[in-house]
């Protein structure tokens, strides 16, 4: 009898709609603050309760299975005749939904974006940004003029020449207007953004390896943008790349920087003021022919720390250990990878855990260091990508076909070409669990969610619930269908993804988690909503009626077993009244689905009303 009561029972979304959970409706779709929050919580935030298997950091704003590094990587030709290739990064430029790349070559002084078809594998269509850019090299991708559409920053590695931005105008292939920010720049090989000041919008940080300057320009916020150039540093010897991150946890942003023959890897205070102040701090001397740094939180212990690579053949990463001045502890990754040119933090193995993603220009191989996890030393796994790349200068990681796992991308300098390879396929089976909510009462809510499902990949949500935090009755059958209603049998809740393939090229995607609070319907002007089908069981054809009690934005779909939308029946505002919609029985490019079980949803601002739907051919 215990069993039975603390069990959760699916109901039936019919005559069942939506209100929220007192202030909001509890919804997830970000996971990057990691595990460790059991709660109980009022909200969620980017925390979790805990994951085994599962990818929350690689690509913000999902949850994935795993990966595990293929014994060897498979390379893909994104380009060729791309002389002097340099710079690359992924980012959705066009906001179609999948990555598109930006390249810079040098010698042709070309900066391309290349637009993803989607398909799989994808395909890229070249648009040139910029055809005449002597010596462009490094790029930057981020929304400069906070207008939702992304832009385009680029620097040079020639001397005496321009940085430009590029604001795109958010179309489905963007038209780029392009501004200096400024015009007698040299050697400056990489480029970044920040919000250097706190003023709440995106500044540019460079480097000028000729005159050893350290510079950010700052963002006026005008239209169009206004750019003020201020100096961190005019005299470190060789400065060749710097990023900005808060290093001593006083929410300022502040800088690293490496450069040769300065042969230092250095971080700069931000002090603050009106125009900041900089004090600077050494982490480390003779670091010769220092080329890239990064920052990060390599050891999990909620810090931001430094990983740097030199000519000489070195990658090594330090350990930031507080205190006032910051102390750091030196670990190397690695002293064998020849002439490193460029470093890259990411979640490679979508484990939780920053790896190091390194381009050899001396050794001709792109690699990348899976990070085993624990503080200092860390055991590093070496895993090479490419080892007969010609003179990789940069390299990038994104998720260009859209699977769930990031790629690496490369550029060959005297190869003249463009790459990218996938590097890891997905573990068979992982779960996330929730932060525990409090309710404040038990009673039915719905469980809802978004999540891409390929061919050959699972995924579910159980519950449980109680009146005890700490003794939660157990977990509930999987619900496959969203829009699912569980009754919570106290007033604590737990939801647990469950996310399975059965092959290792594709993975259930997760994008957001929502719970709500589920009453009985009352079909009047209160807000009830009923939905009908007749026939059900149908042959193929069914005509759904329901009832709006006010207008509104009303949304209609048909989803398949597994929560995928089959076909979206009505979108948009209609009057209150008497509504009738009929199915065909088609999907949205006129093909006949199979027969078996569906669901209809409808939803009127926030409240949802759904039925199952039988189909029979």
């Amino acid at each position: 009898m215990k069993e039975l009561l603390n069990a959760l029972i699916f109901l039936s979304l019919f005559a069942l709609a939506w209100v929220p959970i007192s202030p909001a409706d509890v919804i997830q779709s970000d996971w990057s603050g990691g595990p460790g929050q059991s709660g109980p919580v009022a909200v969620w935030d980017t925390r979790f309760d805990s994951s085994l298997g599962a990818s929350w950091l690689a690509v913000p704003g999902q949850v994935a299975l795993a990966g595990q590094a293929l014994p060897a990587a498979v390379r893909h030709e994104l380009a060729t005749g791309q002389l002097g290739a340099f710079g690359i990064e992924a980012a959705d430029l066009d906001a179609d939904g999948d990555m598109d790349i930006v390249t810079a070559a040098e010698s042709i002084g070309d900066l391309v974006a290349w637009y993803n078809d989607g398909a799989s594998p994808p395909g890229f269509t070249p648009h040139v940004i910029d055809g005449n850019y002597p010596g462009v090299a490094g790029v930057a991708i981020a929304d400069l003029n906070t207008d939702g559409h992304l832009d385009v920053v680029a620097t040079t590695g020639s001397v005496n020449q321009r940085i430009s931005c590029y604001l795109g105008d958010g179309g489905a292939e963007p038209v780029w207007t392009r501004s200096n920010l400024e015009t007698s720049w040299s050697e400056g090989w990489e480029i970044t953004t920040g919000d250097i000041d706190g003023d709440g919008r995106l500044d540019v940080l460079g480097t000028n390896f000729s005159q050893g300057d350290i510079v950010w320009w700052r963002n006026d916020g005008s239209i169009p943008i206004g750019w003020s150039r201020r100096v961190v540093d005019a005299s470190f010897a060789g400065a060749h790349s710097a990023r900005a991150g808060d290093i001593d946890g006083d929410g300022r942003l502040d800088i690293l920087a490496t450069g040769t023959p300065a042969n230092q890897v250095a971080w700069w205070r931000n002090e603050g003021g009106d125009p900041l102040t900089w004090t600077k701090r050494t982490i480390a001397t003779g670091f010769f022919g220092g080329r890239s740094v990064r920052l990060g939180d390599i050891d999990g212990d909620g810090d931001l720390d430094a990983v740097g690579c030199n000519f000489d053949a070195r990658v090594t990463w330090w350990a930031n250990e507080g205190g006032t001045p910051v102390a750091w502890t030196a670990q190397q990754i690695t002293a064998a990878l020849g002439q490193a040119h460029h470093v890259q933090l990411a979640d490679l193995s979508g484990d939780g855990r920053l790896d190091v993603l390194v381009a050899g220009y001396g050794a001709n191989v792109v690699a990348w260091f899976e990070n085993g996890g624990g503080a200092t030393p860390i055991a590093w796994t070496r895993r090479n990508v490419d080892t007969a790349l010609a003179r990789p200068l940069a390299v990038a990681a994104g998720d260009v076909d859209g699977d769930g796992a990031l790629e690496v991308l490369a550029g060959s300098n005297t190869g003249h070409l463009f790459t990218w390879y996938d590097i890891t396929s997905f573990e068979p089976a992982g779960e996330l669990t929730s932060a525990l909510l409090d309710l404040g009462a038990a009673g039915p809510v719905v469980l809802d969610w978004e999540a891409d499902l390929p061919a050959g990949a699972d995924l579910g949500f159980s519950v449980r619930t109680g009146d005890d935090p700490v003794m939660l009755g157990p977990w509930s059958p999987p619900a496959t269908v969203p829009g699912a209603v569980v009754e919570s049998t106290g007033r604590y809740l737990q939801v647990r993804a469950v996310l399975a393939a059965s092959a290792g090229d594709a993975s259930p995607i997760v994008r957001s988690v929502a719970v709500r609070r589920a009453v009985a319907a009352v079909p009047d002007a209160v807000g009830g909503l009923l939905l009908g089908a007749q026939p059900n069981p149908a042959n193929p054809r069914v005509v759904l009626t329901y009832e709006l009690p006010q207008a509104g934005e009303v949304s209609l779909v048909i989803l398949d077993a597994r929560g995928r939308l089959v076909r979206k029946l009505q979108h948009g505002r209609l009057e209150a009244g008497l509504q009738r919609v009929a199915w065909d029985g088609n999907d949205a490019d006129g093909r006949a689905v199979a027969s078996g079980a569906y669901l209809a949803r409808l939803a009127l601002g926030s409240r949802v009303a759904s039925t199952r739907l039988t189909l029979v051919r």
